[in-house]
């Protein structure tokens, strides 16, 4: 049966061998050889000798079957090993898109909870603005806007305006009278410049706050030109 998760696929890491890898026959033939080398005399060395051969032949066959069962070993668990990390891979990214749907759905949410402050925000400061207006518009006698306070300037030319005229200079009078209609047209012009930016300042405060709010009316103020 396949295994369904990467825990499943397990390796060994000591691989236990029978006689611990060693042939049981080499070291008694070795005790063989010793025993023989100690009875010094020619047919025993060369009993010894062959003794000797034996275990050398047998120790080299053990170990080049020890090495193939390892190569053998190591492949198989590569082979594990890959099908593993395969598995845990797919069930990373399987958990990563379930974890990233969740995300993007919190800050989607998140997002429209904040567009719809924003636009309430805005609706509220266009009520508290258009009833300011008309408020001003009943303290100011019909216009949105407070009266205009005029400078020194148109002060000063008005009184310079009389007492030419009751001095019988009329020509003087009447051109610090045209000056003086052009001055008072210019401030009151800057006064009302001046209020309306006031209010559209306020407006952007909290356009800032919405990119998205900003673009529709930008668009729409765009296709009201065109």
């Amino acid at each position: 049966m396949p295994a369904t998760d990467w825990r499943e696929i397990t390796y060994s890491r000591v691989h236990l061998r029978p006689n611990d890898g060693l042939d049981p026959e080499v070291r008694p033939l070795r005790r063989k050889a010793e025993a023989l080398a100690r009875q010094q005399q020619i047919p025993a060395y060369m009993q010894a000798k062959a003794h000797l051969e034996e275990a050398e032949r047998r120790e080299l066959v053990i170990k080049s079957k020890i090495r193939a069962d390892e190569e053998a070993r190591q492949a198989t668990e590569r082979e594990r090993l890959a099908e593993a990390l395969k598995m845990r891979t797919q069930n990373f990214d399987e958990l990563w898109v379930h974890e990233r749907k969740e995300m993007e759905a919190t800050v989607e949410h998140k997002r429209r909870g904040f567009e719809e402050k924003v636009e309430g925000q805005m609706n509220a400061l266009e009520l508290a603005i258009e009833k300011k207006a008309k408020w001003n518009m009943k303290l100011y006698k019909g216009s949105r806007h407070p009266p205009v306070i005029f400078s020194s300037i148109v002060r000063d030319d008005r009184m310079v305006e009389y007492r030419q005229a009751q001095a019988g200079n009329m020509e003087l009078a009447i051109r610090y009278h045209n000056s003086l209609k052009d001055q008072m047209q210019l401030e009151k012009k800057q006064h009302l410049d001046n209020c309306e930016n006031m209010l559209n300042q306020r407006r952007k405060v909290r356009l800032r706050c919405n990119p998205c709010t900003l673009q529709r009316q930008i668009r729409a103020g765009s296709t009201s030109r065109s």
